[in-house]
């Protein structure tokens, strides 16, 4: 009889240890769950905080190349009007002073003005391929 008491009390405590230690381990799971839940949502938050930065640097992107267009048209159109000022002024010239149109090109095509308004448009040009080199690297290094 004295065996089966102390079996009896053992299976007790075995009883009584099982449920506290299962116990346990739900709040353990619990634990574990809720802080999957969280990690899950900073993920996640952290994934629209990066789209949002990413869709803002292709929106500057966008904007910097639509004022670089710009720059570029109005340095062409400067440019042209300076032609144009400048063909004006020439024609006048040799209209005054009675110059045949062999003359008149010759004088045309190594006037200094000319040749000032082609180097602006080259200039302007190749100016705007180094921005555009430029502002490529500094927005790859944006995106790491």
């Amino acid at each position: 009889m004295v065996e089966f008491q102390e079996l009896s009390l053992r299976m007790e405590r075995l009883t009584d240890e099982s449920k506290q230690k299962k116990h346990v381990l739900e709040h353990e799971t619990t634990e574990t769950l809720t802080a999957q839940i969280e990690l899950d949502k900073t993920a996640e938050d952290f994934r629209k905080a990066h789209q949002e930065r990413q869709n803002l640097i292709e929106q500057w992107e966008h904007t910097i190349e639509q004022m670089q267009r710009r720059d570029k048209e109005m340095d062409l159109l400067a440019a042209v009007s300076l032609f144009l000022i400048f063909l004006y002024n020439m024609l006048n010239t040799c209209k005054c002073m009675n110059i045949n149109l062999k003359t008149k090109f010759c004088m045309f095509i190594s006037h200094p003005l000319l040749i000032l308004i082609c180097s602006e448009i080259s200039t302007s040009e190749s100016r705007s391929k180094k921005e555009r080199r430029k502002y490529k690297r500094e927005t790859a290094v944006l995106r790491q």
